[in-house]
């Protein structure tokens, strides 16, 4: 992992082509998303929760306004699967394009919920480097973080009096951070 982290940095500094400029107008990005992390789920087959190291691997598509040559607003939808846990964030997606002579980075944030599993927080920045892939459309190449909620309800009991028990609802609020790795295209 940290071999091919270093690979990518090295292509993004040594990159002697740079990426078009992006034009005012409509924008679009489809990517393939991996995020590695902890995920909390539950298994039925031996009946407990389990906390553990998950690859996740899905496609992301944003669709939005380019403001001027490096700002971008606009709005997506990523399926991502982790066996046996999955995401389907809906979420806002903010772009800053920069451009230092031949240098194009950019810096990303997603924000949003994730509509799978009750429903979660989804935040998502994220820092890479565009290279140009014609005309049209460049290649993009990210790293960056994924922090993904997660809400839990069980119900626990408390003794009242004698055999009379009350049922209370408890939320458990935990947050997951994850390492992301984006490769994609913008037309």
């Amino acid at each position: 992992m940290k071999k091919a982290i270093l690979i990518m940095i090295m292509i993004m500094v040594s990159a002697g082509t740079y990426a078009r400029e992006p034009q005012k107008g409509y924008r679009g990005f489809i990517e393939w998303d991996n995020s590695f992390g902890k995920a909390e789920w539950f298994s039925s087959a031996d009946g407990v929760d389990k906390n553990e190291d998950v690859l996740f691997v899905g496609l992301s598509t944003s669709h939005g306004y380019q403001i001027n040559n490096h700002a971008y607003v606009g709005a997506g939808v990523m399926v991502s699967l982790g066996f046996p846990c999955m995401m389907l964030p809906v979420f806002a997606d903010f772009r800053y394009d920069a451009s230092f002579g031949k240098f194009t980075p950019y810096a990303d944030v997603r924000a949003g919920y994730s509509i799978s599993d009750g429903g979660s927080f989804y935040f998502s920045p994220t820092v890479g480097y565009r290279f140009n892939w014609g005309r049209k459309a460049n290649f993009n190449l990210g790293i960056g973080l994924t922090l993904c909620g997660q809400t839990d309800e069980y119900s626990e009991y408390l003794s009242v009096s004698g055999n009379q028990y009350d049922e209370i609802i408890v939320k458990d609020h935990k947050l997951f951070p994850r390492f992301s790795l984006r490769l994609g295209f913008d037309f």
